[in-house]
């Protein structure tokens, strides 16, 4: 539905409608632009965070398993020590079977004597497993070491590329950041209801727009078609309409058109200024 907008500002004298829209139009534009220049990082800082991520899980498993490791060597320690207590048991029984004085006396110890070279096959079989385990380990440990080298060396070479890239583009997001700030500055003080209706729109949409104009008689925002007689009310220019189906605020071509070109001779003339600089 249309909306007739005040043409009184808040803070006194008054703004037609038409130069509400010039003004509001402008901070959609400079919105645009600085999401272009958000995307020339792309996905980069999304990739330099993911191998953070990556490198510091890795390293949680580095060492958890440098832990595991310690804990396997000492449990292989003592196990070696107590083989090493059987043998030493195994040979006093043994040399005591030489001196068996009766029968039952030899029996006893002959007794003794299997059961410690059965406790010392178990731990020998123990003593391997451990052994195997630890070196299970070492492998795991060296693929993971492996694998945050690689992981590093990649995220070395994308914090490069953003870097170079945030270089390129810090100067005019800064620019266009304060080219903004007194955009919206100078559409509140006309009409603040419209700042916030903009705002309200922009981030119903991934697309952040706002603010559009006709694409082949429909919505440039969610292309339903819009009547010939609301397509020439925008034009009139004499009061503020929105979309009937997704809300966004109509601007005619030719009004557009014109603030799109003053937008592009500022950024032009910075540009000019920056390389005049450097």
């Amino acid at each position: 539905m249309a909306t007739k907008e005040t043409t009184k500002e808040a803070v006194g004298g008054q703004a037609t409608v038409e130069q509400k829209l010039r003004l509001i139009y402008k901070v959609q534009v400079i919105d645009s632009r600085l999401a272009e220049v958000e995307n020339l990082k792309g996905e980069l800082p999304l990739e330099v965070r993911d191998l953070r991520d990556e490198i510091e899980g890795l390293h949680k498993r580095l060492e958890k398993l440098n832990e595991e490791k310690k804990r396997l060597e000492k449990e292989l320690s003592n196990e070696q020590n107590k083989k090493e207590e059987l043998k030493i048991k195994l040979q006093r029984l043994q040399e005591k079977l030489k001196d068996a004085q009766t029968a039952k006396e030899y029996n006893t110890f002959e007794k003794g004597i299997e059961d410690l070279k059965l406790d010392i096959q178990l731990s020998e079989k123990h003593i391997n497993e451990l052994s195997q385990e630890i070196k299970t380990i070492e492998e795991k440990i060296k693929e993971t070491q492996e694998k945050i080298q690689e992981l590093q060396k990649k995220l070395e070479e994308k914090e490069k590329e953003l870097e170079s890239v945030i270089a390129e583009t810090e100067k005019e997001e800064n620019f266009l950041k304060e080219l903004r700030k007194k955009a919206v500055e100078d559409v509140i003080k006309v009409d603040e209801r419209l700042y916030r209706a903009y705002e309200r729109i922009r981030n119903k949409y991934k697309n952040r727009r706002a603010v559009v104009t006709f694409e082949r008689s429909a919505c440039g925002g969610c292309y339903m078609w819009v009547p010939p007689q609301r397509q020439l009310e925008v034009r009139k220019r004499d009061a503020i309409y929105t979309c009937e189906n997704c809300g966004r605020i109509f601007i005619d071509e030719e009004l557009a058109h014109e603030v799109e070109k003053e937008f592009e001779e500022i950024l032009k003339q910075f540009h000019k200024e920056i390389e005049h600089k450097e």
